[in-house]
């Protein structure tokens, strides 16, 4: 007799595990300006600048801004465009002399890729009075540049860290967040092989940074080092799920094997968010009667 095909049934997952294989699949490690700048994934990633356009109405088709950034040179983390839109997610602001500083160019050039941004909607310009002296302009950057960021599929782990709140309550999902930050920091283990405290932070700061997120790393008081990062690759779900940052804080702490506390978070308003780096203190053992 002769038979079909046999079907192979998948198993179902559940809330729990959809977020767990959302959040470690597309976690900062995974993620860098290429994945999402300049050509579009199934679940994370956007057009680059200028591509919306083109691809629409084509090069050389009217209506085409012949002077509209390309997406090589955003793709470009050295390129001008680049630096300003990252110097902006960094500091917040700036103003056309400090921009001629950061990139050791004239007024004019300056101006022409100001242009550019603005004209893209990547940027916005405000008149600022400050003393006596004549009002001038700063640039910020806008909502826009900030998904150039983000990942899109912030929407998709928030309905299932909803589902798996609702199904199975605070305590499951706290444990859920916990076994993702773990996971999470097995990835992260491979990059960071030094042994001094210092080291260990710079090699975390820069795996971050090779994957999309702008980080810093300052010496504070007392041996302890501020891991700073100006966009958080969970910015749409911290927002509503504070959680999200302990789980980032827990991750580092894994990693660094140090203490690692969070004193200031994007999620307040600020810049950035400033995790303060401490040497652990093992407890001291109890005194021999």
């Amino acid at each position: 007799m002769r038979r079909g095909p046999t079907r192979v049934r998948s198993a179902r997952q559940s809330p729990s595990e959809r977020f767990t294989r959302l959040m470690t699949a597309r976690s900062p490690v995974d993620w860098n300006v290429e994945a999402r700048v300049g050509k579009t994934s199934s679940n994370c990633g956007m057009e680059g600048i200028g591509e919306r356009g083109a691809s629409k109405q084509g090069a050389g088709q009217p209506g085409t801004r012949e002077d509209t950034m390309t997406v090589g040179a955003i793709r470009d983390r050295e390129s001008p465009t680049w630096t300003i839109i990252e110097y902006l997610q960094r500091k917040g602001s700036a103003t056309i002399k400090e921009l001629e500083d950061l990139l050791g160019v004239t007024t004019t050039a300056v101006r022409q890729h100001l242009s550019s941004l603005l004209a893209e909607g990547y940027v916005a310009r405000s008149r600022v009075h400050s003393g006596v002296g004549r009002p001038h302009h700063v640039y910020t950057i806008t909502e826009k540049a900030h998904e150039l960021f983000a990942c899109h599929c912030d929407d998709l782990a928030l309905t299932l860290l909803e589902e798996v709140f609702a199904l199975e309550g605070p305590e499951r999902t706290q444990l859920l967040l916990g076994r993702v930050g773990s996971r999470l920091a097995q990835r992260y283990a491979d990059t960071v092989r030094s042994t001094a405290l210092q080291q260990r932070v710079e090699e975390l700061a820069a795996a971050l940074y090779r994957n999309g997120v702008l980080t810093d790393v300052v010496a504070g008081d007392d041996d302890t080092f501020i891991l700073k990062t100006y966009n958080c690759p969970y910015h749409e779900l911290a927002q509503e799920h504070r959680d999200i940052c302990d789980m980032d804080k827990d991750m580092m702490r894994q990693v660094l094997g140090s203490n690692v506390n969070l004193s200031t978070c994007m999620m307040d308003g600020h810049t950035g968010c400033s995790f303060i780096i401490s040497p652990r203190v093992e407890p001291a053992g109890q005194e021999e009667s």
